[in-house]
């Protein structure tokens, strides 16, 4: 029935998820997976959801130093790489944590899964 397809999809919310962190093009391994000085990390995000998102932020941490880049929607079933150009990394072990709309403004049918943490190991 028509009233009831409507309601699907009245009621159909997004659901953002980080499916990967990368270092200069590759997952970190734990070994040698930057470089010190500026590196390109990018994050892999997915609406999982069966609605659309509208415009988010994606927030990237780095031993809790905070970059934000803004992602201009996601249809459901869509996902996306976001970089963060020109990320310093000193020598040693780095936690990257990415976290797909940070300050909730996106109405989710899952709040808990939006973020992913990955470590880095970078090398002189």
């Amino acid at each position: 029935t028509p009233s009831r397809g409507q309601a699907e999809s009245g009621g159909a919310r997004a659901d953002l998820t980080v499916r990967a962190i990368r270092v200069n093009g590759q997952s970190p391994d734990g070994k040698n997976d930057c470089k010190v000085g500026k590196n390109v990390v990018s994050v892999v995000v997915k609406n999982a959801g069966k609605g659309d998102a509208a415009t988010f932020a994606m927030r990237l941490s780095v031993d809790g130093n905070d970059m934000t880049a803004t992602v201009d929607g996601l249809d459901a079933g869509q996902e996306r790489e976001v970089r963060f150009d020109n990320v310093p990394l000193k020598m040693g072990a780095h936690t990257l944590t990415a976290t797909a709309d940070p300050e909730h403004t996106i109405d989710e049918s899952k709040e808990d899964n939006n973020e992913l943490k990955d470590t880095a190991r970078c090398q002189g």
